[in-house]
């Protein structure tokens, strides 16, 4: 009994989900949501930025000492 009550809420959410995705009124916030890779930043990212080799260290995974 209660999985069935489960399975209709999940089934229930999903087409509720479904349908607010395919909602014309959300499509410019898609599209500029799929466009964000592709735009350039000025900036460079987190992954891109290194520290100088004088401050760089390595982690020995045990969280007390730094190699």
């Amino acid at each position: 009994m209660i999985s069935g009550i489960f399975t209709s809420l999940a089934f229930f959410a999903f087409i509720t989900t479904c349908v607010w995705a395919a909602l014309g009124r959300n499509r410019k916030r898609f599209e500029e949501a799929a466009a964000l890779p592709l735009h350039e930043d000025d900036q460079p990212t987190l992954a891109t930025k290194t520290a100088p080799a004088s401050e760089q260290t390595q982690d020995c995974g045990c969280g007390g000492c730094r190699v």
